[in-house]
């Protein structure tokens, strides 16, 4: 707002955590917005003294404290709070000062660690996901159970949380991350001295059945540059996406982030999943489909211009999944196509041609071998035939075949 300073004060009643508020005037105090504990609420009027008094240090008042520099005392008038629809909004005679909505001491933590994982510089698609997974736990002990308080959570608390997402019908996986992203919320909780309490210690963590979709068959993965096939300038784009991701295994959005300058190396930089980098390698093959691509496109993109483009533009990430997508219906493919199938058919191939375990890994960006145990699983047929082809039990077998043959043949 133009005109106005904004600043944060510290301090209030039982616990106050942050006052934001925008000045106009040195006399005139307009707009803040006050969060705090709901029990706050409840207490008789009294005169306030935002930043007067701080909790001890070390105090769990101190450690919600969301404050870096004490201010300076900012005496305001006490008045009578007007309640309507849970807000209490604070009046000094005809100038609003500020509302309060009351806020749980399990919010509030909530709160801090969100900041706390975007401090630690989380990709932004990660912080959504935290926000709305471990955001439905805390609003499920707020609203159906009542509870406001981290000390007041019980064991029998988080069973019914498990119990009430499996009545909704997710899946094992994602009932597996119903328990394990509020467990993390909690530790943090439990490291930063907000709670000593802790429910998930005696709650058995749910099965997880290893599932791990199947990599392309060879037929499919023709089926897929058949339908890219054409001269048009779209057509010439799906090949290049296509190829590059069957090439190298990257994630999607590791591609999408790709620039026109990094399709013209041979070895490219990716910061992957976590912001752990490695290298990838571009065969001829594939940086002569991007040329060809880019040859065609009418956007003509250079240098550090996005790679991917569509009809109206740089593709977004989501247009990025519907291209590859649109090309599985053109094959005909019987399922949906999604991009990490590719990523799957890139180390389930690789580990079919006796590619070593440290080598995929280091090109897939894994920090270790927990993911790659599964693609293993995908070449069990492999596996059973080396088995049975290299068998010490098998060839001695063959061997006393082949001299009973002999024995045989041989003249009388």
């Amino acid at each position: 707002m133009r005109g106005f300073k904004t600043f944060r004060l510290a301090g209030g009643v039982n616990g106050v955590g942050t006052v934001w508020c925008c000045v106009a005037s040195a006399n005139a105090l307009h707009i803040g917005q006050l969060r705090r504990r709901s029990s706050v609420v409840e207490q008789p009027p009294c005169k306030w003294k935002v930043g007067g008094s701080n909790p001890p240090a070390g105090s769990k008042r101190d450690t919600l404290r969301n404050t870096d520099t004490p201010l300076p005392p900012i005496a305001i008038p006490a008045h009578a709070p007007q309640q309507e629809n849970g807000m209490q909004t604070f009046h000094s005679g005809e100038i609003r000062l500020f509302t309060v909505q009351g806020i749980s001491e399990l919010e509030d933590a909530f709160h801090l660690w969100l900041e706390s994982m975007q401090a630690r510089g989380l990709s932004p698609k990660s912080l959504t996901g935290y926000a709305s997974e471990v955001g439905q736990f805390v609003r499920f002990l707020r609203e159906p159970l009542n509870l406001t308080d981290l000390d007041a959570v019980q064991p029998h608390h988080i069973r019914k949380w498990l119990i009430y997402r499996q009545q909704h019908g997710v899946s094992n996986a994602q009932l597996h991350n119903d328990y394990r992203k509020p467990r993390t919320f909690w530790n943090w909780c439990l490291r930063e001295s907000l709670t000593t309490n802790n429910p998930f210690a005696s709650v058995e963590k749910p099965k997880l059945q290893p599932t791990l979709k199947p990599a392309l068959t060879p037929h499919e993965v023709e089926q897929i540059l058949q339908a890219c096939e054409g001269r048009e300038w779209t057509r010439l784009r799906d090949r290049a996406l296509i190829l590059l991701l069957l090439d190298t295994g990257l994630r999607i959005h590791e591609a999408h982030k790709l620039t026109v300058a990094d399709a013209q190396r041979e070895t490219v930089l990716i910061r992957g999943k976590g912001g752990k980098q490695r290298v990838v390698f571009l065969s001829h093959e594939v940086r002569l489909a991007i040329r060809r691509y880019l040859n065609a496109c009418p956007f003509a993109p250079t240098g550090d211009a996005p790679l991917w483009w569509g009809r109206f533009g740089a593709l977004t990430l989501h247009g990025l999944l519907e291209v590859i997508q649109k090309i599985g219906k053109r094959a005909g493919l019987p399922k949906h196509l999604g991009a990490h199938a590719f990523r799957r058919t890139f180390a389930t191939w690789s580990l079919r041609s006796g590619i070593d375990l440290e080598h995929l890994r280091q090109l897939m960006g894994h920090s270790d071998y927990t993911v790659l145990r599964q693609y293993l699983s995908l070449v069990e047929a492999d596996l059973k035939r080396a088995h049975q082809q290299h068998s010490p039990l098998n060839n001695l077998r063959k061997r006393e075949r082949k001299r009973c043959s002999g024995i045989e043949k041989s003249p009388v």
